[in-house]
């Protein structure tokens, strides 16, 4: 017995066989508690052991009752058979930083337990480290800080399909970012969907794959400034459309910039403003047939100029179809190539007066 007497009479006291020994179990770390597995019988407490059997793991000190417990390792620090996990509320693998006893040592498999604190939001399970970014949504999923946008290269705000991570939460804030990918022309800033179209020139401004032409009616190649949306971008191939505005009369083809002009028609077939006319030097009414440009679609009216080609002398103005002829002048006033004569000597007799024609 442990009680100071040799009651085996073997000249020793307290030995280690004594009925009433106590165990003591092995502190190997020497942490104050010991190992279940390792227990010793002694009347006196051995070196390297303690009273009680609590320690959960006997190699390691910072392993035993009231032993700070890591989060999410699982490692069983402080000997209650479950590990500290963090909180996972929307149970999508990823915690925030609070944290809550696990129910095994796997914070990964118990509900709403994480290994992590790594979660943005904790209220959706489509937010969390590894998402699937929305882009240009002004939303995190992937808790990265900021938004996935489209490239704008000419910081329009209109973007390609390329992707890029945004700078902030807001691709319409951040440089050379967009929250539309619409552009047809990222090299270009006034090349965007919106942008004023500028007619006829071949390139579409406003992203709609069309051109803006000028209304054709006539179909002769030349508009009016009355502008429409094109079939293209060519609106010398588009129906009824076309690259220049000059065009004087859009409901006839034959009237257009550089049609043959009829003379002395009063119609502007070439849309110069003026007729052709015949010149008339002398102004009296009867042109050559030269063709001239009238000075108005009128060319009786214009200065020099005739409706008719019929004068056979244009340097003087008595001379001209319709001019009274005088009498064997010698000039042919009318036009006509022939002139009256005087009588002549043989008519001066008692023959009848006769005149003849030469």
């Amino acid at each position: 017995m442990c009680d100071g007497d040799d009651n085996d009479c073997d000249a020793l006291t307290d030995e280690n066989d004594a009925i009433d020994a106590p165990l003591w179990y092995r502190d190997q770390d020497s942490d104050f508690y010991g190992n279940p597995s390792a227990p010793f019988a002694a009347c006196d407490l051995p070196n390297g052991y303690v009273a009680n059997a609590l320690d959960c793991n006997d190699a390691a000190t910072s392993i035993h009752p009231g032993a700070l417990e890591i989060a999410g390792d699982s490692i069983d620090q402080d000997c209650d058979a479950v590990d500290l996990c963090f909180v996972d509320s929307d149970d999508d693998g990823y915690g925030v930083n609070s944290t809550v006893l696990g129910l095994t040592m796997s914070c990964t498999n118990d509900a709403g337990r994480a290994i992590n604190a790594a979660d943005c939001n904790d209220q959706s399970v489509a937010i969390h480290p590894g998402a699937t970014e929305l882009v240009a949504d002004g939303a995190d999923q992937d808790c990265d800080t900021v938004d996935s946008c489209y490239l704008d290269n000419d910081n329009d705000g209109h973007g390609t399909t390329s992707v890029v991570d945004g700078l902030s939460l807001d691709c319409t804030l951040d440089p050379l970012r967009s929250a539309v990918n619409d552009d047809c022309n990222d090299a270009s800033a006034s090349v965007m969907p919106g942008a004023v179209e500028v007619v006829a020139d071949g390139i579409d401004q406003d992203c709609n794959s069309k051109d803006d032409c000028y209304l054709d009616n006539d179909n002769d190649g030349y508009g009016t400034t009355s502008v429409v949306q094109g079939l293209s971008l060519s609106c010398f191939n588009d129906a009824q459309r076309a690259t220049v505005n000059t065009d004087c009369d859009d409901t006839d083809s034959a009237l257009r910039p550089n049609a043959s002009e009829v003379p002395t028609d009063g119609i502007d077939q070439n849309c110069n403003l003026v007729d052709s006319c015949y010149q008339d030097n002398d102004n009296d009414g009867y042109g050559t047939g030269i063709v001239v440009d009238g000075s108005s679609l009128d060319c009786v009216a214009d200065a020099q100029r005739a409706s008719v080609a019929s004068d056979c002398n244009d340097n003087t103005n008595t001379v001209h179809p319709n001019r009274p002829e005088s009498i064997a002048d010698g000039v042919d006033r009318t036009a006509t190539t022939s002139i009256l004569a005087i009588p002549t000597p043989t008519m001066m007799g008692m023959e009848p007066l006769s005149w003849s024609m030469v």
